[in-house]
């Protein structure tokens, strides 16, 4: 929460992303508690261990599916290989249809979608 406050990062539900993509249930109850909703990806190319361009593209490409939640890390010590692999995942994922947004974003897409269906249900 203080790292929150320091950036200015005011969303509702915050959102906790398991390291490593497991959640272990004490880490769930924490994150609960702290209002945190965990969240976890489905297209992971493992860009933390520095793998070649053309498997991050390759691996997540392969992944690109309505709802999917792509993983590339921004905030490790060598991001280029997944910012290089970022225009054609993009422009893949566009061929197919896709849109990209943010986790947030999909979230907030859903609580509409339930809102609108739950007014059009009492009328």
């Amino acid at each position: 929460e203080q790292t929150e406050k320091a950036i200015g990062i005011q969303t509702r539900p915050k959102l906790f992303r398991p390291p490593g993509g497991l959640a272990w249930p004490r880490q769930l109850r924490v994150a609960r508690a702290h209002g945190y909703m965990c969240v976890l990806g489905s297209a992971y190319a493992n860009d933390p261990i520095h793998p070649p361009v053309w498997y991050i593209r390759w691996w997540i490409e392969r992944n690109l599916v309505p709802g999917a939640i792509t993983i590339l890390h921004d905030g490790i010590s060598d991001s280029k290989r997944g910012i290089q692999a970022l225009p054609h995942i993009l422009a893949a994922g566009r061929q197919k249809g896709l849109r990209f947004i943010s986790v947030g974003a999909l979230m907030r897409s859903a609580v509409e979608q339930l809102d609108r269906a739950t007014i059009s249900d009492a009328l």
